[in-house]
């Protein structure tokens, strides 16, 4: 999705639609154990679930090798990790899309109507 343009019928309902499939809030941020690594950490909370992991990374970190196949990347500066339950990847195409340019036109968008 490209949310450049002025936000469209057909994107509202794209976020909507995204939103609605999302874990429903509040979400807490959580900081690992410093007397475990990030690895260790994440591998003991990834050990209660089933199934994929999804996570986001940023593409053009400069420490991030993609490879042939951009679901299973080589190497990444990792953003967020949704986990593995049952809404994870729901969760990660959600948070992918709740970028700042959207948060930007949404507001835009918020502004434009109180100005009515």
């Amino acid at each position: 999705m490209n949310y450049i343009t002025r936000l469209s019928a057909e994107h509202l309902a794209d976020i909507r639609r995204l939103a609605s499939r999302a874990t429903s809030g509040p979400l807490l941020v959580g900081c690992y154990c410093e007397t475990l690594t990030a690895v260790e950490y994440v591998s003991d909370l990834l050990s209660h679930g089933s199934g994929p992991c999804y996570m986001l990374y940023a593409p053009d970190h400069p420490d991030t090798r993609i490879g042939p196949n951009p679901m299973r990347p080589e190497h990444v500066a990792v953003t967020l990790v949704t986990g593995n339950g049952p809404t994870s990847e729901a969760n990660a195409d959600y948070y992918a899309e709740v970028t700042p340019q959207l948060v930007t036109k949404l507001i835009d968008e918020i502004e434009r109507l109180r100005r009515i």
